[in-house]
């Protein structure tokens, strides 16, 4: 199950995503993997961290 991981700490930079086995994340959006800096327990508390992709696929 994806959950919103942190990508970076710009507007826009926490993504849904799946952890991989190697310890990287591969977004829903776009399929782009990135090393996570945070996995969230729930939903990012600042809407502008969130990728508007990412918000309009759930």
């Amino acid at each position: 199950m994806a959950k919103w991981i942190v990508a970076s700490l710009s507007d826009g930079g926490t993504h849904k995503a799946e952890l991989t086995n190697d310890g990287l994340a591969k977004s829903e959006c776009d399929g782009d993997l990135f090393r996570p800096l945070a996995v969230l327990p729930g939903n990012p508390a600042d809407p502008a961290q969130t990728c508007q992709r990412c918000n309009e696929q759930h």
